[in-house]
């Protein structure tokens, strides 16, 4: 699913204007460590923007253009999987995905040089009916991808912002 770019950019612009560049910037500038990921979302009425980033060891298993069929397989699966599922999810399971936009291409043979280390990112946009009334949200991240150890957690909601680190997939998100 293709996402308008404004989307996007909104989602960016809101998390570095209201968590403050500096925690943005660290976010974002993040070093490649294996095992960690970060997740930042914005809340707004029931639209949820999702920006998600890993070192891509965490998700495929590998940090090379893939060459053989297992690895193009595992990639195939592991775009299929982030175009088609909610990052973020209410515990009754009221979010749709309206947008997905993983940049996993690089692996499939595609502007990657081998050698290089280097992150997948998705970007997400969720219809989530109930999010304000929500205490908490759910990611299905850590459970996916068992090389995703370590997951910092950012958002802002319309009262307020947080921040949080999740390492059992069991873990909820506390937005209060």
């Amino acid at each position: 699913m293709k996402r308008p770019a404004p989307s996007r950019f909104l989602a960016t612009f809101c998390v570095t204007t209201i968590l403050g560049s500096g925690t943005a910037m660290a976010a974002s500038e993040a070093p490649h460590v294996h095992g960690h990921g970060t997740l930042q979302f914005v809340i707004e009425n029931s639209q949820v923007d999702i920006v998600f980033s890993s070192p891509a060891g965490n998700l495929l298993g590998f940090e090379h253009t893939a060459h053989t069929e297992e690895e193009k397989t595992v990639v195939r699966v592991v775009t299929e999987w982030l175009s088609a599922t909610p990052l973020l999810n209410t515990p009754s399971g009221t979010c749709t995905l309206k947008a997905s936009e993983p940049d996993v291409d690089s692996y499939a043979g595609h502007q990657y040089h081998d050698g290089e280390h280097s992150d997948i990112q998705v970007s997400q946009t969720l219809d989530c009916p109930g999010t304000g009334n929500a205490p908490e949200l759910t990611t299905p991240l850590l459970k996916q991808y068992p090389g995703l150890e370590e997951l910092d957690v950012m958002w802002v909601t319309p009262t307020g912002q947080g921040g949080t680190v999740l390492t059992d997939p069991q873990q909820s998100i506390r937005l209060n």
